[in-house]
């Protein structure tokens, strides 16, 4: 009997020629649903607000693909740079933009530690809503976790020193 991860790696492995296919397909998509048309609204909530919109419209094929590359990349090197290359950096360069805009305008500090994480924790949302509640990401979710998490984070941020208690 083949391990378990045995079969599963192959089907996932062999959509990985997919992740071109989400960038060409990402690119024909109207411009407000696509990460490729750079966000600014004017202020830090409203950017990332319309971030979420776009994020919670993306297909939920594709929200199947990455979640499924996730897991491949972490015993594939190639394939990781890859995603990270195709997927990851280009959306951190559009909310490392959004952050510089905003610290820019003053609604937050150039110097706000939260800053570094904002990208992560997108991803996480994305990434641990199907595992943890059985239910896809959706632009009212991303929302409501922009306002609970982000939002907060980078407007109020902790000054303490790391340790909670």
């Amino acid at each position: 009997m083949a391990p378990v991860a045995g079969p599963r790696r192959p089907t996932v492995k062999g959509r990985a020629t997919g992740l071109g296919d989400l960038q060409t397909d990402a690119r024909s998509r109207p411009a407000e649903q696509s990460l490729e048309r750079d966000v600014d609204t004017g202020s830090l909530r409203g950017d990332l607000r319309e971030l979420a919109h776009r994020l919670g419209n993306i297909a939920p094929a594709d929200q199947q693909l990455m979640a499924g590359m996730a897991h491949v990349v972490l015993g594939d090197p190639e394939l990781a740079r890859i995603m990270q290359a195709q997927l990851a950096d280009p959306a951190g360069e559009v909310v490392e933009r959004i952050l510089s805009r905003a610290a820019d305008r003053g609604e937050i500090s150039h110097e706000n530690p939260a800053r570094a994480f904002c990208h992560h924790l997108l991803l996480a949302a994305a990434l641990a809503r199907p595992l943890m509640e059985g239910q896809r990401v959706d632009e009212e979710y991303l929302l409501s976790f922009v306002n609970a998490v982000m939002l907060p984070a980078l407007e109020n941020p902790c000054t303490g020193g790391g340790s909670a208690g």
